[in-house]
C-alpha cells in the first residue's frame, strides 16, 4: 500500500472518531436538557395545578 493511501485511511478513521463523539456528546446533553425540562414541568404542574400552566 502506498503512503498516500494509508494516510488518506488514517485521516477519515480520524474525523469518524471525532464526529463520533461530538454526536454523542450532543444527544447526551439533549436528553440531559429535556429530562430536566420535563422534570420541571411534572414539579410545577404539581405544585400549582396544570390549570395555572395554560392559563
Amino acid at each position: 500500500m502506498t503512503r498516500e493511501k494509508k494516510s488518506n485511511k488514517n485521516t477519515i478513521q480520524t474525523s469518524n472518531g471525532v464526529g463520533k463523539k461530538f454526536l454523542i456528546i450532543s444527544i447526551s446533553l439533549t436528553v440531559l436538557l429535556n429530562g430536566s425540562v420535563a422534570l420541571w414541568f411534572f414539579w410545577y404542574a404539581r405544585k400549582y395545578g396544570i390549570e395555572k400552566f395554560f392559563s
